[in-house]
């Protein structure tokens, strides 16, 4: 058998959750966060485009529909 070292005051436990904790919540906060920029950048990509398009009818066609000009 190992060797059993005494805790003084029982709390070696939660000196470890603390920090995950912290880190958990954090991590799952940035993959949410990166996946709704990647939308919001794809997003605002087509509507400049479909802004500043010169035919805007066409374009919904063309690129929404599928339907060639």
């Amino acid at each position: 058998m190992g060797a059993v070292v005494s805790d003084p005051n029982g709390l070696t436990w939660a000196a470890t959750l603390v920090p995950l904790a912290v880190t958990i919540p954090t991590a799952g906060h940035a993959v949410i966060f990166f996946e709704v920029m990647k939308g919001l950048t794809a997003l605002s990509v087509s509507l400049a485009m479909f802004a500043f398009s010169p035919n805007r009818f066409a374009y919904f066609h063309y690129h929404i529909r599928g339907i060639s000009p």
